[in-house]
Parts: C-alpha cells; structure tokens; sequence
C-alpha cells in the first residue's frame, strides 16, 4: 500500500525548485586557455544566470565573478583573515575579500568550472535559449544543450561489450 501512489505520482511533473549548474570544462590542451575560447567564455558570463567560474592558474585557484572587454574579476578564496567569532555583531571585515583582482582570460589555466544559478523553471528555460543561441554561432561552442541524453551506443553494442567484459565463473560470480 502507498507503492503505487508514489509511482503514480513519479509520473506527474514536480515542482520546480532553484538550481545551480556546475559544469567543468577543460578548453585547451596547453597552461593556457585556447584562444578561440576566450569571447565565448566572456559571453556565458553576461548570461544573467550566470554565478561564474571555478578556476585560475596553475597552482592557483580563484572565483571568478565578472568580466569587462576580455578581463575577469576574481576574488581569492584563499586569502587567510582574523577569526571573528560569530557571536559577537559588528566587524564583517573579515568575512569578504577587501577587493576584487583582474585577471585577463587569455591567461587563465583552461580547466575550469562554469556556474549558473536558475531560480525557477522560466529562468533555466532562458539559460538553455542563451546556450543554444551561442551554439548556433559557432563551429566548436563550450556549451550545448540537448532535449534527451545522447545514445552513444546502441543496445547490440552493449550486449557485444557484456560477451567481452563479464565473464561467470561458474560459482554464480561475475569477473571482469
């Protein structure tokens, strides 16, 4: 009893609740981001959806929260502050980065993590129009956005991978 309520109710379309999207990108081969990336990159991070980015240099990681022309603002989550004990109102100096630092996107490390946060569905419905609307422009885009999940292979493939992965030991074991 109950079971068949919830599955039931499996079916039906949820809610929608706020979502953030972190998706790791690497966009080069070298120490540096590849260059054909660097005006796609400034562009997701106009999106209004947009938290930014997860990355840095080698060595060095930061938060990066705007862009201006091909420059980034970042703040370091690394830098090492007084303690403040919570208990105590007042000073919150310590709690935030006393300024933002610039960084060109030409020299950032290519991996990296983008972040975009959408508050309801409308929101995530325009984030997926943006990405693919950049998409559409380019040849190579960062992002794309897909209505269902791609079939790399099909089941016959499977099953051919089953016959050569998995081997029965004859004591009811599998074996890779």
């Amino acid at each position: 009893p109950g079971g068949g309520e919830r599955l039931a109710g499996a079916r039906h379309p949820c809610s929608w609740r706020s979502l953030v999207v972190v998706v790791p990108c690497r966009l080069g081969v070298s120490s540096r981001i590849n260059a054909d990336y660097i005006p796609k990159l400034a562009e997701y991070l106009r999106f209004p959806q947009s938290i930014g980015f997860i990355g840095g240099r080698p060595r060095h990681s930061y938060y990066f929260v705007g862009v201006k022309g091909y420059n980034t603002y970042y703040l370091d989550p690394h830098l090492t502050q007084q303690h403040q004990p919570m208990h105590r109102p007042g000073n919150c100096s310590s709690f935030h980065c006393p300024s933002p630092e610039k960084m060109s996107l030409a020299h950032i490390d290519p991996s990296l993590a983008l972040g975009f946060y959408c508050d309801d569905k409308s929101d995530f419905d325009d984030l997926c129009k943006r990405i693919s609307a950049l998409a559409k422009k380019d040849s190579c885009p960062i992002l794309t956005v897909a209505d269902r999940a791609p079939d790399y292979l099909t089941m016959e493939e499977v099953d051919d991978l089953d016959d050569d992965l998995l081997m029965d030991t004859g004591d009811g074991e599998i074996e890779c």
